[in-house]
């Protein structure tokens, strides 16, 4: 991937994952993460800013795609569409 971005390069689409090669399996998703965090990790060490920059913003798209993800199938396995208050 280039480190010139336009836009996220993993999103949440009805349950899934999916990256602009296509859905990732939940599992994918996760072991990707990890390794950008691990790299990211790597590169802060070696003061590189740009590799630590770019690899941070790729586990930050990749998280909120991950709890987009699940958000979205916790919801249809309550029965509930909504986020409102059950205290209502």
């Amino acid at each position: 991937m280039s480190p010139d971005r336009w836009g996220a390069a993993y999103w949440a689409s009805g349950g899934e994952v999916v990256g602009r090669r296509g859905a990732l399996t939940m599992a994918r998703a996760l072991e990707l993460l990890e390794f950008f965090h691990a790299e990211a990790g790597a590169a802060r060490d070696e003061d590189d800013r740009a590799a630590y920059a770019f690899c941070l913003r790729m586990a930050v798209d990749l998280a909120r795609a991950i709890i987009g993800a699940k958000t979205w199938r916790r919801a249809g396995q309550s029965g509930r569409a909504d986020f409102t208050s059950r205290t209502r």
